[in-house]
């Protein structure tokens, strides 16, 4: 059974700093430091492609977001756009609609011998307008940022995203806000006229634009992190959200041994945001450390390892077998020396779990399995460099010999104390291979 000081409430309150992305996730309300927020989105900032995720998952999901605005209400609004009227005057064969100016009519019959020719002025509907062009090029914006930053998927809030892609597409055919023409930017009359509006459409409209515009400005994260410091986007499942704390505590103990909490030394991207770098990168003096998650050995380590060298899947096609992916450890830790680029690997499983049940000691083959399917990563080409992996589980760890366990190929964790006990593995994972490691700050 889970320790009270382990609740799910506890990891969230940690994991929440890191602000997890997860499409397979659900919005959370709740609030925290402004100042961790902001230290946390400024290393963010050095990756603008992360703030543009964030910022659309945010500004789109949050509990008060667009995206009940852009599901349910522009798709009705967009049948009656406001317009301006201009008066015409033409020739037609039949009377339309307008007001008959009957002398010019009577002239016109004359001259063309035709009773059917009438002289009208008619009421022509402008929706090229400032509001109107505003609408627009908002719905592109979001439709676009959809498009490049919300990856298709069947998880919960990509199934929510692709609604409110539907919504925006067809809001874009409508015959009047078509007429509106395309702008390469907003421009301040848009903004002004919008919000002047008694309507809803362009009022709200003319806020949200404005405050999409501004978390997208990776120069302020102020704005941004004011929208954060509302809630947040949570794991759904008790199994995922131990991962993520996990990892936040590999992030703590990089942060402190490697780049001394300084965020100059550190970038990170969103967990969860998926791709294919590191999530996170710390550098000291001597070292470079890379952090990935749920991600597979021959990207992390693709300098010294390719996905020919899986013992797993070359077995699997002597066989034929179709399915033959790459299993991914929860964790992958890439430690490369600045002066010859000696690579450190580390792999973490994680497991919410006990060592109690069967299930957890059973997790111990599946480890055993990471270090001879990625046995390349450890060969005698590499100084015979120590192989080293840790399996993370929630209780029932408890060592008769600590400083022993660490020396073991395979170290099993569990909490409290789990950054300090990454920073134990990380500081002798670096002595074994003749460096002094760097102490914490």
């Amino acid at each position: 059974m889970t320790a009270p000081e382990f609740s799910r409430t506890t990891w969230e309150d940690d994991v929440r700093q890191f602000l997890y992305a997860r499409l397979d996730s659900e919005w959370r309300s709740g609030k925290w430091s402004n100042t961790d927020l902001i230290r946390f989105l400024t290393c963010l900032a050095k990756s603008p492609e992360t703030i543009t995720h964030l910022a659309v998952m945010y500004h789109l999901f949050r509990s008060d977001g667009a995206e009940p605005f852009l599901v349910t209400e522009i798709p009705h609004e967009v049948r009656t756009l406001s317009h301006d009227t201009r008066r015409e005057r033409a020739i037609r064969r039949h009377i339309g609609r307008g007001h008959v100016r009957w002398p010019q009519t009577l002239r016109c019959q004359a001259n063309y011998s035709d009773p059917t020719v009438h002289v009208v002025r008619e009421v022509i509907k402008e929706y090229d307008t400032p509001p109107n062009r505003l609408v627009s090029h908002y719905l592109k914006e979001i439709w676009a940022a959809i498009q490049s930053s919300v990856p298709a998927s069947g998880s919960k809030l990509a199934v929510r995203a692709a609604a409110v892609s539907q919504s925006v597409t067809e809001s874009l055919r409508s015959v009047y806000l078509r007429q509106a023409r395309s702008v390469p930017a907003v421009t301040s009359q848009m903004l002004l006229a919008a919000e002047r509006s008694r309507r809803r459409l362009y009022s709200n409209t003319g806020a949200l634009w404005r405050e999409y515009e501004r978390l997208l400005d990776p120069n302020d994260v102020t704005t941004l992190a004011n929208v954060l410091s509302t809630g947040w986007l949570a794991p759904l499942s008790d199994d995922d959200l131990y991962e993520i704390y996990v990892l936040v505590r590999v992030l703590r103990a990089l942060e402190a041994r490697l780049a001394g909490n300084d965020p100059a030394r550190i970038d990170y991207r969103l967990i969860g945001a998926g791709g294919t770098g590191a999530l996170a990168t710390f550098r000291s003096p001597e070292w470079i450390g890379h952090a990935f998650f749920d991600m597979a050995p021959h990207n992390t380590f693709n300098e010294i390892f390719s996905d020919s060298d899986y013992r797993y899947t070359s077995l699997l096609y002597e066989y034929g077998t179709a399915s033959m992916s790459a299993r991914r450890p929860d964790i992958c830790i890439k430690l490369r020396r600045k002066s010859d680029g000696f690579t450190v690997p580390l792999i973490v499983e994680v497991k919410n779990t006990s060592l109690a049940d069967q299930y957890g000691r059973d997790s111990i083959y599946k480890v055993l399995g990471y270090l001879s399917d990625c046995a390349k990563l450890w060969s005698a080409e590499r100084r015979s460099i120590r192989p080293k992996a840790a399996l993370v589980l929630r209780d029932g760890v408890a060592p008769k010999d600590y400083d022993s366990s660490l020396a073991r190929e395979i170290v099993l964790f569990c909490p409290p104390d789990l950054t300090k006990k990454f920073d134990d593995l990380i500081a002798s994972s670096l002595a074994s291979v003749g460096s002094s490691p760097p102490h914490l700050t």
